[in-house]
């Protein structure tokens, strides 16, 4: 039997980030400032407008100020104290009110109580690199703006380290009046570099453990460790295995030039497979247990169902740690652990102006076992969640709406992926082409959600995009209907910022101008495809003579490339 390591020990190669601040959910008179401090404690978050940051630095020193010192009592200036706890991994999340509308602020993060009489340095977060963003602007008629949206962030996968195109995207969106950014899955990587499978010719790439190896090595010992009478504690298993899937975040998130993007603009975040496990959802059972078995242990096939189903739950608490806990709140945003599954809300939406935006969860509900034909990905709660909220939305006087879903509707051949399952299996792809809206096991759920997309695009006139990331290539859709002649529908997969790219052979599999896979009546039109590349996506929206104008800016390069090239997809 393995001994059960130290978890605060687990994958100490790498360095970790320590302390970091996002900016999350923004409106026009709120705020959410996520935090991650490198101790646990009593803290401050404080609040400066724009127009008062040159006086107040005048009194402000590193090592010695206080967030209740008199220069911080005047106009314009928020406070808002939060503790942080080794439970969450010292993370934490508030909600800064009574915010003037489109209005940039500066914000800090100081030690405050006993913390601060602990600490040397006194401001944490904010002195010697800004932190600030701006507020929404107020109602429907916003000025020209633009949004980011990324996916598949892994520096790791290449030969070396590499910020990929996170440092052209910080620029980027410089250069813009960009009020928010999407991440659209896959911000981390669990369970793909293990150091056991590693082959010599990659032994210069970095070192990262796989989540699921470790696991299939250790998880009799951490059976063992938390099985008491015959009982097993649940509860300590998942705050053990969270412990693991947060340092992941911590390694992954380390980079300055995330870091820029991350605490300048507000984030948006939905999660994919691999801050779980690779094709979560799409494996069964017997896959599962599977993947934790190994050659040199007693394997009890009880054991490893039960430990990856908690590893899921861990996985779930990490993710809201660092990701859903700086989205809009949802009935999870408290950490409701007791809920069942499928009442857990992860999805959500909201208006920014011209603009809706609904953000689908295809992960928590996804199990290609047990849940009904039809209701797969989404599973039925969400989908009438998502037809409430478009329906609501699509009528309310929205110019536009975008609909994140991390797998893209449509991209790869569907017909030629669900025909070549041996030569997927032999692969190991057979749970990526599950993961799809077009494979056979999500059609019936896939044909539903256009039902509405459709319906509701053609009756209000209002064009509907949908966003995706996953597949670590970028493509455009246009697709239509001629049961719906008024709709404007279209899908634009933007992946990965980071990850290794596939070849530029890979295009030849992204689909073509066709009918839609097993639909009766959808046409797709390919209209860009680009594969071989980092790339990033930036929405741009301006009035043009009492118009609207939205225009889909894919950029894609390698990193440290001079230039990015850029393709132009015009939504409207």
């Amino acid at each position: 039997m393995t001994r059960l390591p130290d978890p605060n020990h687990y994958e100490s190669a790498l360095p970790k980030l320590n302390s970091m601040c996002i900016v999350g959910h923004t409106t026009d008179s709120t705020a959410k400032i996520w935090l991650r401090t490198f101790t646990p404690g009593q803290w401050c978050i404080v609040l400066v407008e724009a127009a008062h940051i040159d006086t107040l630095k005048n009194h402000l020193n590193e090592f010695s100020s206080h967030p209740d010192d008199v220069c911080f009592n005047g106009a314009g200036i928020i406070k808002c104290p939060v503790d942080t706890a080794e439970k969450y991994d010292n993370c934490a999340c508030v909600t800064l009110e009574n915010l003037s509308p489109d209005t940039c602020y500066h914000y800090f993060l100081f030690a405050y109580g006993d913390t601060h009489q602990t600490l040397s340095r006194k401001i944490e977060k904010g002195y010697l690199i800004e932190h600030s963003f701006c507020t929404d602007q107020p109602g429907s008629n916003w000025r020209d703006f633009s949004f980011g949206f990324y996916s598949c962030h892994d520096p790791f996968g290449q030969k070396s380290i590499t910020d990929g195109l996170w440092p052209d995207l910080c620029e980027t969106l410089i250069k813009r009046n960009t009020r928010f950014v999407i991440g659209g899955g896959d911000q981390v990587y669990c369970d793909t570099h293990g150091k056991r499978t590693k082959s010599k010719r990659k032994q210069s790439q970095p070192d990262i453990e796989d989540l699921w190896d470790w696991l299939s090595r250790h998880k009799n010992a951490l059976y063992d460790a938390y099985t008491e009478q015959g009982v097993l504690n649940k509860e300590g298993v998942i705050n053990y295995l969270a412990k693991l899937y947060r340092i992941y975040y911590r390694i992954y998130w380390n980079f300055g030039s995330q870091q820029s993007v991350y605490r300048a603009y507000p984030q948006y975040m939905m999660w994919d497979d691999h801050e779980i496990m690779d094709g979560w959802g799409s494996l069964t059972k017997a896959q599962r247990i599977d993947k934790l078995s190994h050659f040199w242990q007693d394997d009890d096939d009880h054991i490893n169902a039960t430990i990856a189903r908690l590893a899921y739950r861990a996985a779930k608490r990490a993710y809201l740690d660092y990701q859903h806990l700086h989205n809009p709140d949802t009935n999870v945003s408290t950490r409701h652990y007791d809920l069942e599954d499928s009442q857990q809300q992860w999805d959500y939406g909201f208006i920014k102006g011209p603009i809706g935006v609904y953000v689908l969860d295809t992960r928590s509900h996804h199990d290609v076992e047990n849940q009904a034909d039809g209701a797969r990905l989404l599973g039925p709660e969400q989908m009438m969640r998502f037809a409430q909220w478009l329906s609501d939305t699509a009528t309310s006087g929205v110019k536009a709406i975008f609909i994140v879903t991390a797998v893209p509707v449509v991209h790869w051949n569907d017909a030629v992926m669900n025909n070549m399952d041996l030569l997927l299996k032999i692969f190991g792809a057979m749970d990526d082409a599950i993961d799809e809206w077009g494979n056979d096991t999500n059609i019936k759920e896939r044909n539903i959600m256009l039902d509405h997309v459709f319906e509701l695009s053609h009756a209000n006139q209002v064009p509907i995009t949908f966003l995706s990331g996953d597949v670590h290539c970028a493509s455009a859709f246009k697709i239509s209907s001629p049961n719906f002649p008024n709709a404007k529908v279209m899908n634009i997969t933007s992946s990965a910022i980071s990850r290794k790219p596939p070849p530029k052979m890979a295009a030849v599999a992204i689909d073509s101008s066709k009918k839609m896979y097993r639909s009766t009546h959808i046409e797709i039109e390919n209209i860009f495809e680009m594969a071989g590349k980092n790339n990033f996506l930036v929405v741009d929206i301006s009035e043009q003579n009492n118009a609207l104008s939205i225009i889909a800016n894919v950029y894609y390069g390698k990193p440290n490339d001079d230039e990015l090239q850029k393709e132009e997809i015009r939504i409207m």
